[in-house]
């Protein structure tokens, strides 16, 4: 009998000791930061390369979560693809979180929704588009332009569905084009999103607790609630080529920059117009490289401003 006590008091001692080193571990893994990075504007390979490093400052600091808010009206599926699977194999739980009320993700908003680990959306909000997820070229045969739809439809049904996420809508989407609404994203079975949310703050409160599974095998639980996100802010260059990636800004650009031309033309020897119109002209070219441009319309379009 007292062998029998003395290992029951052993046993208890082990188990207390396994919990005071388990704890510190376990509170250092919550006190990993929350990030938030925004996608506004038309989603280009500038916001991509913005994303692309908010996402590596996350890993690297070993994020308890990267929130990504979308408020975007659009993508550039070239550069928007493959970042959604960059997002699917992160490191760090990766959240998406259309937001606010009003906003129409498009396109992108279903990709990145789709390789998110966690997706939300906030009321009054659509992701999708009308036209095919996936644009392939005419050029190429019916058999060939199955196997790339078949490749994108299945990449993001299975996203989903590891998720735990409905798959049903994909297909439509990748072929058709489909547009979906909180509300009918939210009332399949099971839900095409985790999550409906009216804030951040209400998000960050929903999603504590909930527990993720990594590309890599292991299990994150987050810790959010009550916590503030640090916004990861582009750099400066990063600002100025988004702001110019916006196309219309980039065409009042291009407009402007071929008047003060014209105004140099018609009063020669100042030189100050011509500087204004090259510098315009400039910053018009950096914003229209980042969007996909259909060259003969662009040479269209110098024509006319020539003329």
């Amino acid at each position: 009998m007292r062998r029998i006590c003395q290992a029951i008091g052993l046993l208890i001692l082990l188990a207390f000791a396994g919990l005071e080193s388990a704890g510190p571990a376990a509170a250092q893994a919550a006190r990993g930061p929350v990030y938030v990075a925004e996608a506004q504007g038309t989603i280009t390979s500038v916001t991509i390369e913005y994303l692309r490093d908010a996402l590596r400052l996350a890993e690297a600091s070993n994020a308890n979560l990267l929130l990504i808010r979308v408020s975007s009206a659009g993508a550039v599926l070239r550069d928007a693809r493959p970042f959604a699977g960059e997002i699917a194999t992160a490191r760090v739980p990766v959240v998406v979180y259309v937001a606010p009320s009003g906003t129409n993700a498009g396109a992108g908003g279903a990709l990145l929704l789709s390789a998110a680990h966690l997706s939300a959306m906030a009321p009054g909000t659509r992701f999708g588009s009308p036209y095919p997820l996936a644009q392939v070229d005419e050029a190429l045969t019916q058999q060939t332009r199955d196997l790339v739809l078949d490749s994108v439809t299945n990449q993001i049904r299975t996203w989903n569905a590891e998720r735990g996420r409905n798959t049903e809508w994909v297909d439509r989407a990748v072929r058709e084009g489909l547009v979906m609404t909180n509300e009918q994203a939210s009332s399949l079975r099971p839900p095409a999103i985790d999550l409906v949310a009216a804030s951040q703050e209400e998000l960050l409160t929903l999603l504590d607790g909930r527990q993720v599974k990594l590309q890599d095998g292991r299990t994150v639980q987050l810790a959010t609630l009550g916590r503030d996100a640090t916004p990861i802010t582009p750099t400066a260059w990063q600002s100025v080529r988004l702001a110019l990636s916006n196309p219309a800004l980039a065409f009042v650009l291009l407009v402007l920059g071929a008047l003060s031309l014209c105004l140099e033309f018609a009063a020669p020897g100042t030189s100050i117009f011509a500087g204004i119109g090259v510098v315009l002209l400039v910053a018009a070219g950096l914003g229209l490289l980042a969007l996909p441009l259909n060259w003969w319309a662009a040479l269209l379009l110098v024509l006319a401003l020539g003329l």
